[in-house]
């Protein structure tokens, strides 16, 4: 099992993108993904996510 993390400090810099593109790639390969997410409600990603991933909001 791995971990894998994206993180950006400025807004506007693909980070939405990228995970949707590694969960769609992964899910492909037959891995399961799970979503965290810090901002919830700020470009909530859980709408654009396959089913079956689960998204999880990490509290402030």
């Amino acid at each position: 099992m791995a971990d894998l993390y994206v993180f950006a400090s400025i807004p506007d810099q693909g980070k939405t993108t990228t995970v949707l593109l590694l969960e769609k790639k992964l899910r492909e390969e037959g891995k399961r993904v799970a979503c965290l997410q810090n901002n919830k409600g700020k470009n909530d990603v859980h709408h654009y996510l396959f089913s079956n991933c689960h998204h999880y909001t990490i509290p402030p």
